[in-house]
């Protein structure tokens, strides 16, 4: 039987360029793409973690891609509190931050192709391994924006919303875990 993982490996080559090249600090990198059937927050940080630790079962550099829509389990919401906000693009970037728990090397990048994450008008979310540092020193708990389905209210507060405004198509939702 096949694992979900196994289902094709491509070499792509592509050149880093702009704000993520300035972030990285490097100016050319290649990867290896894989690209799953099964996806999910679980997987997804396992697999990552598994690459960036050990380098099991892809060597890094590799972008691990995922498409189809994910399932949001919606929290009941307690009397007198805000109502989250957000998609299910941005619930699984705010779910993989709280299974990546700042894990070196691995950024994530979860959009839906329309441009729009739910009703709210940013395309998805953006992880990378000092975002729950980045939160907790402005007193954000992840748990708790997780507790009331917030993830626009999480991303947005650090500036990591990835916004495109509508594309006028939507081919599917996207998720990519960069493991360097």
């Amino acid at each position: 039987r096949r694992r979900p993982f196994e289902t094709g490996r491509w070499l792509l080559q592509v050149p880093v360029v702009g704000p993520l090249r300035r972030d990285l600090e490097i100016s050319l990198c290649f990867f290896e793409l894989f690209v799953l059937l099964k996806s999910g927050i679980a997987l997804d940080a396992a697999l990552a973690r598994a690459v960036a630790n050990r380098g099991q079962p892809f060597a890094a550099p590799c972008v691990i891609l995922s498409g189809g829509e994910t399932t949001v389990t919606l929290r009941p919401r307690v009397p007198g509190a805000a109502r989250g906000r957000g998609g299910r693009a941005g619930e699984f970037c705010l779910g993989l931050a709280q299974a990546l728990q700042g894990q070196a090397r691995v950024y994530a990048l979860a959009a839906d192709t329309d441009g729009i994450d739910g009703v709210e008008d940013n395309a998805g979310a953006w992880v990378e391994p000092v975002t729950l540092e980045r939160a907790q020193r402005h007193g954000m708990k992840i748990a708790d924006y997780l507790g009331r389905n917030d993830a626009y209210g999480y991303f947005e507060a650090l500036g990591d919303l990835w916004t495109t405004g509508p594309t006028f198509t939507n081919v599917n939702d996207f998720r990519a875990v960069l493991v360097l």
